[in-house]
């Protein structure tokens, strides 16, 4: 496999990923310029991909002198491509997009614990909450940034809501806080 089509596919999963963050959390600036930036880098690996086809195909064609059999020639009779058959690098290809996929979460996850910012609502911060579930003791950081001030202000209309509560005493708990 091509190391640019390689690329490709591990940013379009990346992509992929990004925006589901993103559907969790509308307002993650971290995340979206993370996916902003993934998606102008597959546009430019697509775009060297598909001028790199372009000179391979004129290339690679013979020269033809028009006859009446080729302008007679059914369109039709164009062979198609053959898959590409899955080899021993698959397991390879799944491990490495699992690595990436890693570590852009554990970036954007970075990029929350980091930001200055607060959450602007109690839905802002029940969505950044999920962002960090399989990483209860990333969501103590970002909880602990946050000043008891805000919660009051975010949560005066509304309960924590239970899952996200017992989250933030999971994460609490792992950090061996008592």
């Amino acid at each position: 496999m091509n190391s640019d089509s390689t690329q490709e596919r591990f940013l379009d999963l990346a992509r992929s990923d990004l925006e589901k963050l993103m559907k969790l959390n509308k307002d993650n600036q971290p995340a979206r310029e993370k996916l902003e930036e993934v998606v102008k880098e597959s546009v430019k690996i697509k775009i060297k991909i598909r001028d790199a086809k372009k000179n391979e195909k004129t290339e690679n064609l013979p020269k033809i002198e028009k006859t009446e059999k080729n302008e007679n020639k059914d369109k039709n009779d164009v062979p198609k491509k053959k898959p590409a058959p899955k080899g021993e690098n698959s397991k390879f290809d799944d491990e490495f997009i699992s690595n990436v996929t890693f570590d852009v979460s554990r970036k954007v996850m970075q990029d929350l614990i980091d930001s200055k910012e607060l959450p602007a609502s109690s839905t802002v911060f029940e969505k950044d909450c999920q962002a960090f579930k399989n990483h209860i003791d990333k969501l103590f950081y970002y909880v602990k940034k946050i000043p008891l001030e805000h919660f009051t202000k975010i949560f005066s209309t509304k309960e924590i809501p239970t899952d996200i509560l017992l989250l933030i005493i999971q994460s609490i708990k792992s950090i061996g806080v008592k």
